[in-house]
């Protein structure tokens, strides 16, 4: 009968540690799982940060572009202004000496007596 009762207490405990492993498996399980999922979470915030940040970084580039553009077509404008004045300068310079020649009198022409 000893045996009997020692044979019947090891099958229960056996039984009781096949449960507890059993349970303990399937709370494992659910602790992988949930783990696992808020990573997929973390790495699906973390892709649509990226992302947010990629189309920040985009519009930045675009405003620069266009800023960058804008400032080449007044660059452009004003050396067209620069050549438009130096010409105008070029022949007031000009015509501006004629005046002066035709004001000064020349060394060989005879002088008038008052």
């Amino acid at each position: 009968r000893i045996m009997e009762k020692a044979n019947d207490d090891a099958g229960a405990v056996l039984a009781q540690a096949a449960t507890a492993a059993a349970a303990t498996r399937a709370a494992a399980r659910r602790e992988a799982d949930r783990l696992l999922a808020d990573a997929r979470e973390d790495a699906d915030v973390a892709a649509m940060e990226a992302q947010a940040s990629r189309a920040s970084a985009q519009a930045n580039l675009d405003q620069v572009t266009a800023e960058i553009q804008r400032l080449r077509s007044e660059i452009d404008e004003l050396e067209h202004e620069r050549r438009v004045i130096r010409e105008q300068f070029i022949n007031t310079q000009v015509y501006l000496q004629g005046l002066v020649a035709l004001i000064e009198p020349t060394p060989n022409a005879p002088r008038e007596r008052s």
